[in-house]
């Protein structure tokens, strides 16, 4: 059963991978045409919803993990404390790029300016990214802590 929720924790991390080219992307919204735009962004979104889905499964088989391979790994308070405050983090930066991302699809529909909102997902992107790097360097180097 371990195998399969390490299969599953792995497979949801390569998904939520998508997080660390979402910067990329939202740069290219300002570039496309009003049409594009609008298309391009739709899918931005169901993409962090996916992402964001990946995320809970990340979340569930982490603890998991956690609970099963503490003592063989030598996790400590801290290196628990840290994932776990960036995974909340994650989760919240992530529930705040949907904001924007649906108001610039509303704004372009009504022919309003969308500048403001792609300058907010462009934060909100970078952001996670950040965010999840260090997740991943937390995971790579658990001895970080010791």
């Amino acid at each position: 059963m371990t195998k399969f929720i390490l299969f599953l924790h792995i497979l949801s991390a390569v998904g939520m991978g998508f997080y660390l080219i979402f910067p990329l992307l939202t740069v290219r919204i300002s570039s496309l045409g009003k049409q594009t735009q609008e298309g391009f962004v739709q899918a931005l979104q169901t993409a962090n919803r996916i992402g964001q889905l990946f995320l809970i499964v990340q979340l569930l088989t982490g603890g998991y993990l956690i609970g099963k391979l503490k003592d063989s790994y030598g996790l400590g308070a801290p290196w628990m404390i840290s994932v776990i405050v960036l995974f909340v983090l994650a989760g919240a930066v992530t529930g705040m790029l949907g904001g924007p991302l649906k108001r610039i699809v509303k704004n372009l529909q009504a022919g309003q300016a969308v500048e403001p909102d792609v300058a907010k997902t462009k934060t909100f992107s970078i952001l996670v990214s950040v965010i999840l790097i260090l997740l991943v360097i937390l995971m790579v180097y658990p001895e970080i802590f010791k």
